[in-house]
């Protein structure tokens, strides 16, 4: 891919959203207007200058880019975007769009994450790509209203669970926000680990050595 020579790209691990291969990560001074991924919403702003926010604080560039950019995603069959003021992360499939997007934001681009060429087939739906790491699955954890200390208790000196200490000081509160996450040995153990923790678990995946 000619066209990222100039850009910071990293591998990915897994799809983006489980669905997307390919990620654009890009500062904007409109990113509010990409949120709901609906080419119609960012047009609306940018003609009617409603979004009195961001509209007051961005440049006449931030404005036409977006524009032009919303053009580009009408024409994209599949894609989705995320917003984290001022970050904008958009998901596609097909290294065609990618290259679409890239031409558009060139300037303002973070990073981009592609797949590995030697991995891209291991990225599949409900996997994760891992180096030197012999464990089955990834648990991810949700926001949880319940202490389980019992179960930090059980994962210590377990082989067949790698618990980090974030992932275990949270379970050992009696409220947390989520979002940390351990490893599990095999089917047996997860079995056992869906029974401590229940709907603490928001995701699992699986897997594979790459």
């Amino acid at each position: 891919m000619k066209f990222l020579k100039s850009h910071n790209v990293k591998y990915s691990t897994k799809l983006f959203q489980n669905k997307y291969k390919y990620k654009v990560v890009f500062t904007s001074g409109v990113a509010g207007w990409f949120r709901g991924s609906n080419v119609e919403r960012i047009n609306k702003f940018y003609h009617s200058n409603d979004d009195l926010y961001y509209s007051r604080r961005a440049s006449s560039s931030d404005k036409n880019r977006a524009h032009k950019l919303a053009s580009t995603l009408a024409a994209i069959e599949n894609w989705q975007s995320r917003v984290e003021t001022p970050t904008v992360s958009i998901y596609i499939n097909t290294e065609k769009d990618l290259e679409a997007i890239v031409n558009v934001c060139k300037n303002e681009i973070k990073y981009i994450e592609i797949p590995d060429p030697n991995h891209v087939n291991s990225l599949t739906e409900g996997t994760i790509l891992v180096k030197k790491l012999n464990f089955g699955f990834k648990v991810t954890l949700g926001v949880s209203g319940q202490c389980h200390a019992n179960f930090v208790q059980w994962c210590e000196n377990n082989p067949k669970i790698r618990l980090p200490k974030r992932a275990a000081k949270d379970l050992s509160k009696d409220r947390s926000s989520g979002g940390g996450f351990f490893y599990v040995k095999d089917e047996k153990s997860l079995t056992m680990v869906k029974m401590f923790l229940g709907r603490t678990i928001t995701k699992v995946e699986t897997v594979v050595q790459a």
